[in-house]
């Protein structure tokens, strides 16, 4: 089947796997990016009034705007979307998995 404005527009309003996926990315994207800046500004302000060193609050922040800025997206887009019910319990346990993945502490146990 041709790919026709009348077909675009269809599976735009009534939703479709490619409808769900775009969405899903876009999300995302807008999450992360959103959240790199203002973790970047959080981080500035910090830094310009504890004296702390950039490059280590850098380092303590690295992954956490990705990671909150995916849970973020997942949450949003899991509101906005009218998802199949095969669908729902798959991007809960994707939302779940990036909020486990946000909340591990990592590196290195201290020794006792």
């Amino acid at each position: 089947m041709p790919l026709s404005l009348d077909s675009l527009a269809y599976e735009i309003q009534y939703g479709g796997p490619h409808v769900h996926l775009a969405v899903f990315i876009i999300c995302q994207i807008i999450g992360i990016i959103l959240l790199h800046y203002v973790f970047h500004i959080i981080t500035y302000l910090i830094n310009r009034y504890t004296q702390l060193p950039q490059d280590i609050l850098d380092h303590i922040t690295r992954f956490m705007p990705t990671m909150v800025g995916m849970c973020c997206g997942i949450a949003v887009a899991d509101n906005i979307m009218d998802l199949p019910d095969i669908v729902k319990p798959h991007m809960q346990m994707i939302f779940y998995n990036v909020l486990t993945f946000t909340t591990r502490r990592s590196g290195p146990r201290p020794a006792i």
